[in-house]
């Protein structure tokens, strides 16, 4: 059973990124305006909008035996996305704490 809820901190993203980035998806739930580029760089990063997830989990699907990290501007957002995909089977995901708003790179 997976733990509901659970966080991965900048610094441990950050980490996970250096040592194993292809272990990861960074999927971020936040609406194509509110973009910054702050994962401009990774090559594991998707954007869909958390009001978009429900259609989009054919999207997801190559990603279902890796962890997801999913992000938003300050977490809200990406609490629902997590919960919606576990509800769906994809027991491992967590949300970056504090959203892009606690994400220094």
């Amino acid at each position: 059973m997976f733990e509901k809820n659970k966080t991965i901190s900048g610094i441990q993203l950050e980490k996970e990124l250096q040592k194993h980035p292809e272990d990861l998806l960074i999927l971020d739930v936040r609406e194509k305006a509110e973009l910054n580029n702050e994962f401009a760089e990774a090559d594991n990063f998707i954007n869909i909008p958390l009001k978009a997830i429900p259609a989009s989990l054919d999207l997801l699907e190559p990603f279902r035996n890796r962890k997801i990290v999913i992000v938003c501007h300050s977490g809200m957002r990406a609490k629902k996305a997590q919960s919606y995909l576990e509800t769906h089977g994809f027991d491992d995901t967590e949300v970056l704490k504090n959203g892009v708003m606690g994400w220094k790179r």
